[in-house]
């Protein structure tokens, strides 16, 4: 009988865990932050698909008056434009907002190259069947790497106003983010493989990643890799939510490049530029922020507090600092 009874109560309890763990985990890992308005996904009356010729799909979303002054913003690897939820309200009505997603993230469809390369020249020929001018880039993460690549590439664009470039590399990545000196080492003889299992195995890594979502797990990876602990748990949970919503294959794909980034930012010139680094930053450590401004002539830095994702975890704080700088912009004008 107390056999029975002891084998009757983990049913349940497994049931509860797959129902509320992410719930509790989110809750336990998270600070009360009064005030904060939860994060969610906004309606876009103004988004369509634009396909390049690379034959990589872009999902785009315009909000506000086309003359507004244009802000592109370009959410990182493993993302997708849904992370800008703050700062689309703190813009509204003050910049015309172009938000894309990147190839197999969001709703922009699977990745036929996600090359920085090719997603940078992507971005000039997206630029350009926009039809817009005089425009900001805003990149944060892979995001920003793609940014500085289309400088390189581009440097007479006498339509680019300025850049931001947040916690974004700008050479190989391990060499970037906390524990370099021991990841870097890895980097051929077991990251790049298992990266590429990963490519190989992407529907079971899939289901795998679901049932780490339900349990909370995701939750925990989420908050040690990209928060500090002073998010709030609907911010975790909407980060969790995007992250696993990403193919596995996709984020491997994109890691593989990252590895391979080589960005020669001291040739950028010409451009304003606002480089943005976190003091607690694990995936992009604050001093290769610092190092990144050093080779931007004439940029100007901001080291804010949070993590990789200070986007939803220090929303107010990044988005006074951005504001300051693009009110700087506009008195030169």
């Amino acid at each position: 009988m107390s056999k029975r009874i002891g084998h009757d109560w983990k049913v349940p309890a497994a049931v509860l865990a797959l129902l509320f763990g992410r719930y509790v985990v989110s809750r336990l890992l998270s600070s009360r932050v009064k005030d904060v308005v939860n994060p969610r996904q906004l309606f876009a009356e103004n988004s369509r698909v634009i396909e390049t010729s690379s034959g990589n799909r872009y999902h785009i979303v315009r909000e506000g008056s086309n003359e507004l002054p244009p802000l592109v913003l370009i959410h990182g690897l493993n993302s997708d434009l849904r992370q800008w939820f703050y700062q689309r309200r703190f813009f509204e009505g003050k910049y015309h907002l172009v938000l894309l997603d990147l190839p197999g993230h969001g709703n922009s469809g699977p990745a036929c190259d996600l090359s920085v390369k090719t997603v940078s020249s992507d971005l000039k020929e997206l630029l350009g069947f926009l039809k817009i001018r005089s425009y900001i880039l805003w990149g944060h993460s892979m995001g920003g790497s793609i940014i500085l690549k289309y400088c390189r590439e581009n440097p007479n664009d006498a339509l680019l106003k300025a850049i931001i470039v947040q916690q974004s590399p700008y050479t190989n990545a391990l060499k970037t983010c906390l524990g370099s000196r021991l990841l870097y080492p890895l980097q051929k003889p077991v990251l790049v493989p298992v990266l590429r299992m990963a490519k190989r195995y992407s529907g079971g890594i899939w289901l795998m990643n679901i049932a780490a979502y339900l349990l909370g797990l995701h939750a925990l990876f989420c908050r040690y890799i990209f928060f500090t602990g002073q998010q709030s748990a609907s911010q975790l949970m909407f980060l969790t939510r995007i992250s696993l919503e990403c193919p596995p294959h996709v984020t491997a794909e994109g890691l593989l490049m990252l590895f391979q980034l080589e960005v020669e930012a001291s040739a950028i010139s010409g451009v304003p530029a606002l480089v943005i680094g976190a003091k607690d930053d694990r995936l992009v450590r604050a001093d290769a922020s610092k190092a990144l401004s050093e080779k931007l002539a004439g940029s100007e830095l901001k080291i804010l507090s949070g993590g990789h994702q200070n986007l939803l975890e220090k929303n107010a704080e990044l988005n006074e600092a951005v504001s300051g700088f693009l009110r700087t912009l506009n008195s030169e004008d």
